[in-house]
């Protein structure tokens, strides 16, 4: 079993996940870099094994991680987040007409699809975070400049409303925070994360 890091050999330890994983997670970080793939013998090793990987011998020719650097990463987590804000426009959108036309369970559904996309765009937000080794929080958006953990405030209460609206059903307020503040909501978060993309891609390509 032959251990690579960008196709270059990997010394490990020993022939385990766990020994492997780690050794290429060090030998990333002193390269300023993190991985992002683990190819076992051409195929892709499941999230759930590298989340708790297993110490026992390693079976087969190869195994290859593949790093990047955190910037390229979070380009593409954000880029990803501001089509998953388009999903959630979406859901929200329809949420709202299905409230017009009384359909209260198919709304209650699309509800729940908006909730989960909204909470994986602050994690993901989150995530970006720890992997600039910045406080994301602090950086400022938008017109006034508004620091990103007041927007994250800001969007939690409004979420707060609307699964609150939904269990007291409001309807009519509900549809009306779907069709207008949470869409406004979504449109600004989008303007964020692509400007987040770009600064993170100016800054690191022009060097």
């Amino acid at each position: 079993m032959q251990v690579y890091l960008d196709n270059e050999p990997l010394s490990v330890d020993r022939l385990t996940m766990r020994s492997a994983f780690g050794a290429a997670i060090e030998s990333a970080r002193g390269l300023g870099r993190v991985i992002v793939e683990v190819v076992a013998d051409g195929q892709p090793v499941a999230g759930t094994v590298l989340a708790d990987p297993p110490d026992d011998p390693l079976d087969g020719d190869e195994l290859r991680f593949t790093s990047v650097e955190p910037w390229s990463m979070v380009y593409e987590i954000m880029h990803e987040s501001a089509e998953a804000l388009e999903a959630a426009s979406a859901h929200q959108r329809r949420a709202s007409e299905h409230l017009l036309d009384s359909k209260l369970d198919e709304a209650r559904e699309d509800i729940d699809v908006a909730m989960g996309i909204w909470q994986q765009v602050v994690m993901a937000i989150q995530r970006s975070g720890q992997l600039l080794d910045i406080d994301i929080e602090t950086l400022e958006f938008g017109d006034p400049p508004t620091p990103l953990g007041e927007r994250v405030k800001g969007l939690a209460q409004l979420l707060t409303t609307l699964t609150q609206g939904a269990q007291n059903e409001d309807w009519s307020s509900l549809g009306d925070l779907l069709a207008y503040e949470l869409e406004e909501e979504a449109e600004n978060w989008r303007e964020i994360v692509v400007s987040l993309a770009k600064a993170v891609r100016d800054e690191n390509v022009s060097q």
